[in-house]
């Protein structure tokens, strides 16, 4: 519930750019639009000066639109009203994508107290995760920071690629990428020059071998939207194939299905 506040938690919600940037939700609402002084601010022409709020309303968070020329869409469905909004939710104004999350400072036993203490005092020592996440989508993906922390303890990459040699087809040259860790903010570049180097080379179907990869953030789902577009001028496509549940979950709640072939 939003602004609720317990014993040593509070839940707050937060927007989250595809580049990483966040955008605390405060409790008179967060607008986007063109206006400099917008709470999300998006220079994008399709996006109306002031275009949609997010609001906590009854305990919920809720995008409102604020009758925009182009519209808002939730999970890509056009927002007529108030529309309530769930962990994992992507927001789309125009070509910004923003992903709603909602994150609660974590708890934890005071021993010398006998208490629950939170980590904002200061006598209290924070835990590894700054933040867990709260809502639904947290019990089917682990959280980036989560996953972040059990790569990093193993000294492996948070994310490696093997790429096949691309091989001819009756409808264009394709090629097959592993991906192994975490598709995130920090290693979306990684698959771009990669993708971008294949497409140099005259491949148009890219196949995306998906098994070993445990987590992907907005910043991933951006970067397969945008590989999506640049083979689209070729009559390419782009194939998901050996989604695990927590990436195969992220891919059909934001309905990016629509946009891939999942195998």
């Amino acid at each position: 519930m939003c602004g609720a506040h317990g014993p040593g938690f509070s839940v707050d919600g937060v927007l989250v750019r595809t580049d990483g940037r966040e955008y605390p939700i405060p409790p008179a609402g967060l607008t986007i639009g063109r206006r400099t002084d917008a709470g999300v601010p998006v220079q994008d022409p399709e996006v109306s000066r002031s275009h949609a709020q997010v609001s906590c309303r009854d305990g919920v968070f809720v995008v409102t639109d604020l009758g925009s020329a182009n519209g808002t869409y939730l999970n890509d469905h056009r927002v007529n009203d108030n529309a309530p909004m769930a962990d994992g939710d992507i927001l789309r104004t125009g070509n910004c994508l923003l992903t709603f999350r909602l994150r609660r400072p974590a708890i934890m036993p005071d021993a010398d107290a006998g208490r629950w203490s939170s980590p904002s005092e200061p006598d209290a020592s924070p835990p590894p995760a700054a933040y867990e996440d709260a809502g639904p989508v947290s019990a089917r993906a682990l959280s980036e920071t989560a996953r972040a922390a059990e790569i990093a303890g193993t000294g492996m990459p948070r994310l490696t690629i093997a790429i096949s040699e691309p091989s001819a087809g009756p409808h264009g040259p394709a090629a097959m990428l592993r991906l192994r860790g975490v598709l995130d903010i920090e290693t979306v570049e990684l698959l771009g020059n990669q993708t971008t180097l294949l497409l140099q080379r005259g491949v148009v179907h890219i196949i995306l071998d998906l098994a070993d990869l445990d987590y992907l953030d907005s910043s991933g789902l951006a970067a397969l939207v945008a590989l999506r577009r640049q083979v689209d001028p070729n009559d390419g496509t782009v194939r998901l194939q050996h989604l695990q549940p927590a990436v195969r979950s992220i891919i059909v709640l934001t309905r990016l299905d629509r946009l891939f072939i999942l195998e």
